[in-house]
């Protein structure tokens, strides 16, 4: 099937013979000079040896240019034919991308390019290289996971263009391979979807500074290995890609709307890219401070469920990550937080409100000098009109936990509420207990009117979670 380039391997294989020759030269005259030669005879071989070098160097590096430049036009002839038997086969460009996006995704690469035709994705095949410790590339892989759908007619095609330039490689082998890698790597992952919504500060220019936001996420394969990366982060999936529907500015009034078919779409594809992971993802939403009231675990994923009902969900706050605020403060909390995580959490949270900003300023002051407290609780949910002042002291005080309840029903107390919570286990699990009270208001006696668990609120911010765009 291949398409050789006849002419260059006989220039390729007659240069190699010329420089087989020379280096029997020389190592002729080095045997003859390590027999025992008088001096004068020595040097005249010496001199011999000193012309044979430049032969020998030009016709290396002739070698080397034309061996780039076989390997290049074996390549293009690699690709060249392997899209043309793809295309002449019955699969869609959709089904190829859904095959490249999955070897994406189990390649641990930083970034994963939107390619979409064949002739997008070979290239970014390659670019991608080898997996030294697997021992097969990502083209292999793709090659691997199409030979598992293929029909009788493509896989006689890929029969015949794999023994051309993968002659060793067993398709059937490698895809149980890489199913059996895939197993092992995603039965401990802990899985976390990160989604962050911005200001479209274009956009909202250009309406007359009507507020537009923008929707970014990203699967997270194992958050703690994640946490642990610092500035070089791997193992993560973008989910909203540059120019499709889900990257589009909106108004903050779209948000439900639009969230709901994008959450049940990164669930089926956390499910899809970690098929053995027994874990569910964890939800962490990083709001600027002038939207945390906002209550993303109550966001639907159908009529009846929220996503706090099924899934942790804990707000960040993005103003921290890029705003003028101290990071030693938040660091040494969190830091504070960690040996703190064994204890109830009742005990490492002040309580507070907007009622007062100053004596909000002088509580959290005060919460430096007591090394249990870690957090804020709100003895009501913060009003609209003074929510940025509120937070804006959290986030001057490094304090990373915040927790509130969004409710101003009559028969539900938020402040007795919370301390029931805060009382029932440890800091540590407090994410956990959370999304257990949520889970109970589920139930069909436990409505919004008298369940808190509609309600909650809990902001945690870790210095180690970072979205991959600000990392």
């Amino acid at each position: 099937m291949s398409s050789r380039n006849v002419g260059l391997e006989f220039k390729l294989a007659d240069l190699k013979r010329k420089l087989e020759k020379e280096k029997k030269r020389l190592e002729a005259i080095d045997r003859k000079i390590a027999e025992g030669v008088d001096f004068e005879e020595e040097e005249k071989l010496e001199t011999r040896k000193d012309g044979i070098y430049p032969t020998i160097n030009a016709l290396s590096e002739n070698i080397r240019k034309l061996e780039g430049k076989w390997q290049n036009q074996s390549l293009e002839n690699r690709n060249t034919e392997l899209i043309s038997l793809l295309q002449a086969a019955d699969h869609s460009n959709y089904d190829f991308q859904q095959l490249y996006q999955t070897v994406v995704s189990h390649w641990g690469t930083a970034t994963a390019p939107s390619a979409a035709s064949l002739l997008e994705i070979l290239p970014e095949l390659e670019r991608m290289g080898k997996n030294d410790t697997a021992g097969y590339s990502a083209l292999e892989s793709f090659i691997a996971h199409l030979w598992h759908k293929a029909s009788p007619e493509l896989l006689a095609a890929l029969r015949s263009w794999g023994e051309d330039y993968f002659p060793k490689q067993n398709w059937a082998d490698l895809y149980a391979q890489i199913q059996a890698e895939l197993t092992a790597k995603s039965a401990n992952l802990k899985p976390a979807i990160l989604i962050n919504i911005c200001l479209a500060e274009e956009k909202t220019t250009q309406s007359g500074n009507q507020p537009h936001y923008r929707l970014e996420a990203w699967l997270v394969e194992n958050l703690e290995t994640y946490q642990e990366q610092g500035k070089q982060r791997t193992g993560y999936h973008p989910l909203t890609l540059t120019g499709t529907p889900a990257a589009e500015p909106f108004m903050i009034e779209a948000l439900e709307a639009k969230i709901q078919p994008l959450l049940n779409n990164w669930i089926s594809q956390t499910k899809r890219l970690l098929v053995n992971c027994n874990r569910d993802p964890e939800f962490y939403v990083f709001l600027p401070k002038s939207l945390l009231e906002m209550a993303v675990d109550y966001w639907p994923l159908d009529t009846r469920k929220r996503l706090g009902h099924l899934y942790s969900v804990v707000l960040c706050c993005s103003d921290r990550l890029d705003g003028p605020y101290p990071i030693n403060a938040w660091h040494r909390f969190w830091e504070r937080h960690c040996d703190c995580s064994e204890k109830i959490a009742t005990d490492a949270f002040i309580e507070g409100s907007d009622e007062n900003i100053d004596n909000l300023i002088e509580a959290l002051e005060e919460a430096e000098d007591d090394e249990n407290i870690v957090g804020l609780k709100l003895k009501t949910a913060p009003s609209s009109e003074k929510l940025e002042m509120l937070f804006d002291e959290l986030l001057i005080a490094g304090l990373p936990l915040a927790f509130w309840g969004r409710c101003d029903k009559a028969n539900i107390l938020n402040a007795k509420e919370l301390d029931t919570i805060l009382q029932k286990d440890s800091l540590g699990k407090l994410s956990v207990t959370v999304q257990h009270k949520r889970r109970e208001a589920r139930k069909a006696k436990n409505t919004p009117d008298c369940h808190i668990g509609h309600h909650l609120s809990l902001l945690q911010d870790n210095p180690k979670l970072i979205p991959p765009r600000s990392a």
